[in-house]
């Protein structure tokens, strides 16, 4: 797992690679498997440089905690400005939800 993440980041950027070994967040009813922070962690401890800061931590409740700030996000503000609609995808096809982008305003 921890090797297939980390060989998807450049290997240049070796600040980016490093805050986020330094910011691992586990979440969802899978993480609560016992010994999965532990081996999550060694198997990043594999491919990092020795000495590397690595922090995983679990959500405080893991199966609910994705959905209730999915519910914050969808209540935001600037929410209808980040998603496209069902009258979008009927009105501008397939190949538009294709190349659509998500653009960050948070």
């Amino acid at each position: 797992m921890a090797g297939v993440s980390m060989r998807r980041l450049s290997s240049k950027d070796q600040v980016l690679e490093e805050r986020l070994t330094n910011s691992i967040l586990m979440t969802g009813g899978s993480c609560l498997y016992p010994g999965l922070s532990e081996r999550i962690e060694a198997g990043i401890r594999m491919i990092r440089p020795c000495g590397s800061p690595i922090k995983v931590v679990r959500a405080l409740d893991p199966v609910l905690d994705a959905w209730r700030g999915a519910s914050l996000y969808a209540d935001a503000v600037q929410f209808p400005q980040q998603v496209f609609s069902r009258m979008d995808y009927f009105e501008k096809g397939e190949d538009w939800l294709r190349r659509y982008q998500f653009q960050y305003t948070l």
